[in-house]
């Protein structure tokens, strides 16, 4: 009886314990270090931020990624609850200065920070990349302003100076409503190339396999037990 329901267990668990090994990372990190704020939102605020960076060699699906906002008044946010925005992900057209191409992750809408340096992560799972060509991920609130209230909604954006990473740099337009925009006019930067986002992102060499929750690893086991109990009735 052990023998047949090693048998009945054994390749599932081999498949969830496979999924989670069957890639390795390599992550971009780039910390705040006080440097200045910029606002984003709707009113006097800038509608897109971004950070362009460079597919890592032979990491070429990107995973995750995050940007850091705060609701620090003193810093030029305004009503900053009222914000809406999105994350996304395109192909950067380094020598038009824009991003081109379809979009190849949008993110769920998400609200303004209720607190200083709040972190806002994007699952952007299995986002496959070209090799060694530049992206650019970016928030904006473009596709929201209709839906914020009021005149005036923002958030200050966190932007490093620390110059460590030469594969991209800070990044940001004004496009108001017409996302269009952002794959057809230049974009702006500070013109200092170690001007950087506060950002991380990570990528993988391989796609990676959705490991199951424990209770779906539960139900999993279970499903084997029933079925190996069924077929031993039979018998």
């Amino acid at each position: 009886m052990i023998s047949k329901l090693r048998r009945t267990l054994l390749p599932a668990l081999t498949l969830v314990a496979f999924a989670a090994v069957s890639a390795s990372a390599q992550t971009i990190s780039l910390p705040d270090n006080d440097s200045p704020t910029f606002g984003l939102g709707k009113g006097n605020a800038t509608t897109t931020f971004g950070q362009t960076f460079t597919t890592p060699t032979g990491f070429n699906f990107l995973q995750s990624f995050s940007f850091w906002l705060s609701d620090d008044a003193s810093l030029g946010a305004t009503n900053p609850g009222d914000l809406l925005f999105q994350a996304y992900v395109m192909q950067w057209d380094a020598a038009n200065g824009h991003a081109t191409g379809p979009v190849l992750y949008t993110s769920a809408v998400q609200s303004g920070p209720s607190a200083f340096s709040q972190r806002y992560n994007f699952a952007a799972t299995n986002t496959a990349l070209n090799g060694s060509a530049q992206y650019v991920a970016f928030l904006s609130a473009s596709e929201q302003l209709s839906n914020i209230p009021g005149t005036d909604a923002s958030a200050v954006m966190e932007t490093s100076l620390l110059g460590t990473y030469t594969g991209g740099q800070f990044v940001y337009t004004s496009n108001g409503a017409n996302f269009g925009l952002l794959s057809t006019d230049p974009w702006e930067f500070t013109g200092f190339p170690e001007y950087q986002t506060h950002f991380e992102a990570t990528f993988s060499n391989a796609a990676v396999s959705v490991v199951p929750e424990p209770a779906s690893l539960l139900l999993l086991v279970s499903g084997a037990l029933m079925l190996f109990a069924i077929k031993r009735k039979r018998v």
